[in-house]
């Protein structure tokens, strides 16, 4: 049957693929859920919004679980790519379609965010961008949409996320009876590994690296078991709000780092040395830089003293730096040999980012390393009008790489 279809033909699409409906809530750290129907995102009439989980749907609840239907195996050489749907509503040359997706440059394409709610409901995050009812803009139709491109594509929706914090997770997993849903799930993870297989369905985590995180939130051997393939979120080792600059997402150590583990090497060596299989990880790499007010705009290099946040909220797309460093004099634009990623400042601002050689280095690391593929964060952040060059520059250079 086609999924492509709108209510209430999605229930039963989904029933005749899996015969009952299957929701995951993935919580932590990454705090979000990828969840979709045989390969299509979930209709919100599907999701029934406003009735408590753990009555109304099979809840299985797992620290930073995702949940994919497909029908045919997923092989190493994955573009994961997350969209941000509030880039919607951004203005000027930010603004993004979905319609500017490139469904030919990702194998799964993920729309963030749905929320959780206290009460373990399911919610959508923005009716304006989402729904397909009131003032909606068809944000889940559109993507899928996709598919009529290309049919291969998975589309995906995710749960929670950053903004979304730990605190709402938490306070679900103190209500008894989701509680024991969470611990039911991680107790039975081999049974439903064995359950969901033959309805051809996958399990995929997304993690942090560093060794910290693991040690108190994930069994690394029982996780990579019992998944098909892991999203590490190599990036965000540094913010904005630190006392001094620090690159976004590193590839190697800096023998001057305080923290040796803040890099994307030592992350995916403490996943494999704790038992991940290199061809169940994906490597994370993020479109956008961290950024910083310098104390002194002379004093400029890597760890130099910051007053504060730069850009919006610590952060700038790449598709502004790009322009800006176009089109806006001063900038001066430097490479560090020894984390192979540059980092560049004009006056005060002081950003740490991937550029396309970057990106490149990263994408060879991975297919070098025998990763199972790549994940973005996020598309919408990429050159997407090709006002710097090429457009989706960024993820071209992945997708050239790891195929």
């Amino acid at each position: 049957m086609n999924c492509l279809v709108e209510p209430p033909n999605w229930r039963q699409c989904c029933n005749d693929v899996t015969g009952k409906n299957h929701y995951v809530i993935k919580g932590r750290i990454a705090n979000c859920l990828d969840l979709s129907c045989r390969t299509d995102i979930l209709a919100p009439s599907m999701i029934n919004w406003g009735k408590p989980i753990a009555t109304s749907l099979k809840v299985v609840i797992y620290s930073c679980l995702d949940l994919i239907c497909r029908a045919t195996k997923v092989v190493p050489g994955r573009v994961v790519c997350y969209f941000a749907s509030w880039s919607l509503t951004r203005t000027g040359d930010s603004q993004y379609r979905i319609e500017d997706i490139d469904p030919y440059l990702c194998t799964h394409v993920i729309y963030a965010f749905a929320n959780l709610a206290s009460d373990g409901t399911i919610q959508v995050s923005d009716p304006s961008t989402d729904s397909s009812t009131g003032l909606g803009i068809y944000g889940y139709n559109r993507l899928n949409r996709l598919k009529q491109q290309n049919p291969n594509l998975k589309t995906l929706i995710a749960v929670g996320g950053g903004s979304a914090g730990s605190a709402i997770f938490s306070q679900v997993f103190n209500n008894a009876a989701l509680r024991a849903a969470f611990v039911a799930f991680a107790d039975t993870l081999v049974a439903l590994r064995n359950s969901f297989n033959p309805l051809g369905l996958i399990l995929t985590v997304a993690c942090p690296s560093p060794s910290y995180y693991i040690r108190v939130s994930y069994d690394i051997t029982r996780i990579a078991q019992n998944v098909d393939f892991i999203n590490l979120m190599t990036y965000d080792f540094h913010n904005g709000y630190q006392s001094t600059t620090g690159l976004n997402a590193p590839l190697y150590v800096r023998q001057t780092d305080p923290d040796k583990e803040l890099n994307v090497y030592a992350g995916v060596e403490n996943w494999l040395n704790n038992g991940a299989p290199a061809e169940k990880i994906v490597l994370g790499m993020g479109f956008y830089g961290t950024a910083f007010i310098l104390t002194d705009p002379s004093n400029n290099g890597v760890g130099a003293p910051a007053s504060g946040a730069g850009g919006s909220g610590g952060t700038l797309m790449y598709n502004q730096i790009c322009q800006s460093q176009m089109v806006d004099d001063g900038w001066n634009i430097n490479w560090d040999d020894e984390a192979d990623v540059p980092f560049a400042n004009r006056g005060t601002l002081w950003v740490g980012y991937d550029d396309p050689d970057s990106i490149a280095e990263k994408a060879q690391y991975a297919l070098d390393k025998g990763l199972g593929g790549a994940m973005v964060w996020s598309i919408d952040m990429d050159d997407f009008s090709g006002n710097c060059g090429d457009k989706n520059i960024l993820l071209q250079k992945i997708k050239g790489i790891i195929g």
